[in-house]
Order: structure tokens, then sequence, then C-alpha cells
């Protein structure tokens, strides 16, 4: 299979800056829940360029990343973003009550329903009991400031940019837009905190497994 995602091979240096800015309060967002529940261990499934094991890994916690996209995950073993990074598709992780959280970032909107639910179980089973499950995601905003305008327009733009050269990646995000976005997604599961960020388009939700 062609990775989708090499034609932004050239691009990365640049999108890197451009989303870790844009994320910034994501990012601490995730760093707070893990510290407040003592996370040691951590997973985090489509880690992409492995900019959020980086700064995981830099606040003392132990993380592995995998990732399907060679183009990224090259990127991110070239960095040495985290302790562990592995080239694996997460509908076949292994990994059974290792690991006190697991994270998937800006990932499960692109994937097919069943696929989707499939990666989401996996995450559970890698987690220990009692640990936690951090999703984020694209959500429905509720806001209407000119803020919340702004970056729904660079939401969806981020998503457009796919029709030409991944078409079923903006078709899935459709999909999960039409289901509630991330917190429809996660309707029925042990939500024990949710926030939401980039005038609430983003959402950063922890489950209790």
């Amino acid at each position: 299979m062609k990775d989708p995602y090499e034609i932004f091979k050239n691009k990365l240096f640049f999108e890197e800056v451009f989303v870790g800015w844009g994320f910034r309060h994501v990012t601490k967002e995730i760093l707070r829940v893990l510290k407040r529940d003592n996370s040691e261990t951590v997973l985090e499934v489509c880690c992409g360029t492995g900019k959020l094991s980086e700064k995981i890994t830099r606040n003392g916690m132990e993380v592995t990343g995998i990732d399907m996209s060679r183009t990224m995950l090259d990127r991110a073993i070239k960095k040495k973003r985290a302790k562990s990074l592995i080239f694996q598709d997460a509908t076949r992780m292994s990994f059974e009550d290792e690991f006190d959280a697991a994270i998937v970032q800006i990932a499960l909107h692109e994937m097919i329903p069943a696929i989707r639910g499939e990666v989401f179980e996996n995450m559970k089973k890698a987690v220990k009991k009692d640990g936690i499950i951090i999703v984020s995601d694209i959500s429905h905003s509720r806001e209407t400031t000119i803020n919340a305008r702004i970056n729904g327009y660079f939401v969806r733009k981020g998503e457009e940019q796919f029709l030409d050269t991944y078409p079923v990646h903006y078709h899935n995000y459709i999909k999960f837009m039409e289901i509630g976005g991330v917190r429809g997604f996660l309707e029925g599961e042990k939500i024990i905190s949710e926030n939401y960020f980039m005038g609430g388009h983003i959402g950063v939700i922890a489950i209790a497994n």
C-alpha cells in the first residue's frame, strides 16, 4: 500500500511548526492529564513524526510510538523522539496490559468506522486496568466567536487538502463528524475529563479503562 503521507515528505518541518503552534494548548492538556494520573508508560498510536511523543518523553515518561506511515515514522526515528518507535498497523497491535496510558491524536477521524473501532479496542487492551485512554480529535464546536470561526476554517481546510490525493481520508472525516465527532465516538465510555480547544473544534477526552 502506498503511503498517502509521502506527499508531505518535504513539508514535514513546516507541518510540525504550524501544527505544533496551533496545538500547543492541546499538548499541554494531554500532559496535564497524564501527570494527574501519574502515568509512567505511554503508548501513542498513530504517532506520526513523534512530536507529541517527544514532549511526553521530555516530561519524564517512557513512550512507545507506533505508526504505519513510513514517511512519518522515519522522521520520528531520525529525531529519536521516543524510546521505542515501531512501524505497525494499529489494528494488529499485540500489546496487552502493558501501559499506564494510551493516546491517539487527530487520527481516528480519518479511519473507516470498522477500523476506528478496532484500533480503539486494541488501545483498551494495551492499557493496564485502571489506566487511561486519551483521545484527541475533531469536534463540533458550539462556540460562535470569531476565534471559533477562524479555527473551524483551518480545520476544514486541513481536511479538504486530502480530497484529491487521499479522498478516503476526507470521506471518513465527514462520517466521523456525522456521528458527533470525538464526543459522539466516545458516547457510552467512562469519561473522566474532557476539554475543548481551538474554538471548540478539537477535543481532548480521557476515559477510564
